[in-house]
């Protein structure tokens, strides 16, 4: 499933919030859970493999109670945070300059051309080496993996402004920083936002990774530390946790997206 048309999925959701819709979202997981969980009574499912949804419950449960999980939930989202909003201002930033200044473009579209197909975890190793086993690490890698998404839509969507627009301001004396705010940026907000939202999503994937190398607390460590102790049931928790909540912020974040720009919503 592309992006366009999981934004499609989540956007019915969204404005098709009635009973038909939401049975059609809710009945899918359930039965599944319910399958999953007859098949492992019945012992088709190896516990060692993966455990039933009752033995994860219980173990969320116990993680709950002891306060575990709630403080390597905030400490995973204070990170995600942290890491979004650089690589949110380095993205724009950067973007917004390679875009207006065919220069700067010029000059820097090699060495971006190069870094960009590496992946987050590829520059794992490399942080570690350069930045040591501290916090500054883990928001280094989040913020590495939330720039590009910001980076690139915020380039493509002030280079696809309508070239109307700029003749209009041209025309009309406009000065170059006026221009940029009142034409260029709105124009170009539809796009810029995409990249926000999916460079968010980036970030909450991205603290999975750079948790589990050198962490002592988050979600991702608690993946890592249940597969050194073989606990599928511990790993599943942080597993599920990093989808649930990553399918909810993604629909938050549409919702928020789609009011703010509702003039370009209801032209889809």
């Amino acid at each position: 499933m592309n992006e366009s048309k999981i934004d499609h999925f989540y956007r019915k959701i969204i404005s098709r919030f009635n009973l038909k819709s939401m049975l059609l979202v809710v009945v899918p997981p359930i039965l599944l859970i319910m399958f999953w969980q007859y098949a492992a009574d019945v012992g088709w499912l190896s516990p060692h493999i993966l455990p039933a949804p009752s033995k994860i419950w219980d173990a969320f449960v116990s993680f709950w109670t002891d306060h575990t999980y709630q403080d390597y939930f905030l400490i995973s989202a204070q990170r995600v945070l942290k890491g979004f909003a650089i690589g949110v201002v380095i993205g724009l930033f950067l973007g917004i300059v390679m875009a207006i200044f065919s220069a700067v473009n010029s000059a820097l579209s090699v060495i971006t051309g190069i870094l960009r197909p590496i992946p987050m975890v590829g520059w794992l190793p490399i942080v570690l080496i350069w930045m040591g086993i501290g916090e500054n690490s883990k928001v280094a890698v989040i913020t590495i993996g939330c720039f590009w998404s910001v980076f690139i839509n915020t380039m493509d969507g002030i280079k696809g402004v309508n070239n109307q627009y700029l003749e209009v301001a041209k025309i009309l004396e406009k000065g170059q920083i006026t221009t940029l705010t009142k034409v260029i940026l709105p124009a170009s907000l539809p796009s810029i936002l995409t990249g926000i939202r999916l460079g968010f999503a980036n970030a909450w994937r991205g603290v999975v990774s750079a948790e589990m190398l050198g962490a002592a607390s988050g979600i991702g460590y608690m993946i890592a530390y249940a597969r050194n102790i073989s606990r599928m049931d511990i790993m599943m928790i942080g597993l599920l946790t990093i989808g649930i909540v990553g399918c909810l912020l993604d629909i938050v974040v549409i919702a928020i997206q789609d009011r703010i720009l509702k003039w370009y919503s209801n032209k889809r």
